[in-house]
């Protein structure tokens, strides 16, 4: 079977790079079934004189594995039908050194986010050939985040939200789940000013209206979150990050 043929086949194994659709806006056909390089974990090793081995320190700051980020290279076909001069122009003008998120035909239920650039464009007589390199976070982010999902709530115990608004009069305590395998960072929205322990860790104030904290986090699994004041809470944070 010839490359031509096989073409439209390949071409359904695409990807989103910042709204552009790589076969349905550049008439870019994959010359495999793309996919990320995976996370490889940050390992750290000293050697100790006089002692056989070395030591690990890999997790040593921080309890848990940090990860490099993911980078590699896509290669395309530009098919025939499409002017190369164009495609280059257009492809090197929105692409190249910036940052997006990239969804994958394959895996349309989470995105990656970091840099892609134009590696290497040659043109031959018969068709085009363009390498796209990309240096992205470790981590794949969920589309969907708690605002995509009705309310759910575990009202017999009236303490577990999974996603959702509730309302504080004095204090409130809250389980919080993160369904991924890394951190995720909550964005809250209130009708008056709130203070919240997280995991243990008081003093976070909440303004009226959007906060996002830096160095406020769900870990992985269950969070308890504890709101003091008077006022409405809407919480919205992504439903998981994987490697």
């Amino acid at each position: 079977m010839s490359n031509e043929r096989q073409w439209p086949i390949i071409a359904a194994h695409s990807m989103t790079i910042g709204g552009k659709h790589t076969f349905r806006d550049w008439s870019l056909v994959p010359t495999e079934i793309p996919s990320f390089a995976p996370a490889m974990p940050d390992m750290r090793y000293q050697d100790v004189p006089g002692a056989s081995g070395s030591l690990d320190s890999t997790d040593a700051l921080t309890g848990s594995v940090a990860y490099q980020n993911r980078e590699g290279s896509f290669n395309f076909v530009v098919l025939p039908d499409q002017s190369w001069a164009a495609a280059y122009s257009e492809i090197m003008n929105f692409l190249q050194g910036k940052r997006f998120n990239c969804i994958l035909d394959d895996d349309p239920e989470y995105f990656y986010t970091g840099r892609f650039w134009v590696n290497q464009w040659k043109s031959n007589p018969g068709h085009s050939t363009i390498v796209i390199d990309y240096n992205v976070e470790p981590y794949k982010q969920s589309v969907d985040t708690t605002a995509d999902y009705d309310w759910l709530w575990d009202d017999l115990f009236d303490i577990t939200i999974y996603y959702g608004s509730f309302t504080v009069n004095g204090t409130k305590t809250r389980t919080f789940i993160n369904p991924g395998s890394d951190e995720v960072t909550p964005k809250f929205t209130c009708s008056a000013p709130m203070i919240v322990e997280v995991n243990g860790i008081p003093g976070y104030v909440l303004m009226t209206g959007e906060t996002t904290l830096p160095g406020f986090t769900l870990q992985p699994g269950e969070n308890t979150l504890i709101f003091s004041g008077t006022g409405n809470v809407l919480a919205d944070y992504s439903m998981g990050k994987m490697l």
